[in-house]
This record gives C-alpha cells, sequence and structure tokens, in this order.
C-alpha cells in the first residue's frame, strides 16, 4: 500500500478517509444541523484541510519510524535480459551484454527499504 497523503480538497488518499470518518461524527450535532447549507460548505471545507493536515503530519511520522525488519529482495543474475537491436554504429551494435549480477536489497531497522 502507497502512503498517499491525499489533498487539500479530501477527495483522495488518507485525507478523504479520514474526512469520511470525521464527517458523521461532526455533522450530528444540533449545532450543526441548524446552520444553513452555505454555512456547513464553509465548515466542511475547513475540515477537508484539517484532515489533509492530519493526514500529512501521520504519514510524516509513519515513514521515517515505520519499522521493517526481516525483508530481503533478491533478484537472480538469469532474470536480467539485455537485448540490443536495431540502429547501426557503435557503441549499439556488436557490444556483448554485460555479465549478469544477483541483486539483493535488505532491510532492518527505520525508513524505507532502499
Amino acid at each position: 500500500m502507497a502512503l498517499n497523503a491525499g489533498d487539500a480538497g479530501a477527495t483522495a488518499g488518507m485525507a478523504k478517509e479520514i474526512f469520511d470518518a470525521v464527517l458523521p461524527v461532526l455533522t450530528g450535532s444540533t449545532d450543526y444541523s441548524n446552520l444553513s447549507a452555505e454555512d456547513k460548505g464553509i465548515i466542511e471545507d475547513k475540515w477537508k484541510k484539517i484532515s489533509h493536515a492530519i493526514s500529512i503530519g501521520v504519514i510524516g511520522h509513519i515513514i521515517p519510524n515505520m519499522e521493517i525488519n526481516g525483508v530481503t529482495v533478491e533478484t537472480p543474475a538469469t532474470d536480467h535480459i539485455i537485448s540490443v537491436s536495431g540502429g547501426s554504429g557503435s557503441p549499439a551494435v556488436g557490444l556483448p551484454n554485460p555479465d549478469p549480477k544477483t541483486r539483493v536489497q535488505n532491510n532492518d531497522g527505520t525508513g524505507r527499504i532502499a
């Protein structure tokens, strides 16, 4: 899952999820139900911006502090196929493929897998 903060309009990502959870709670009060449609629109726009700000803060905290342990990704050398075709002249024609190498990626600790 990608960590997507969404946008200030709370139309996508975590901002939308937060706004969708907050809206029923905040609109349940009698004070809210007595407001005009225009005032409700103004208030909901503010809630959307607050939802976006919260999502930015949550994701901004998770990314550097999350712990991922014991993850190893290995791509065998046989999975790397390099082919060159077409064209003329150097260096594209007549050069052998480089020696394939196994790629290994490990992560133990905080932050994204690099």
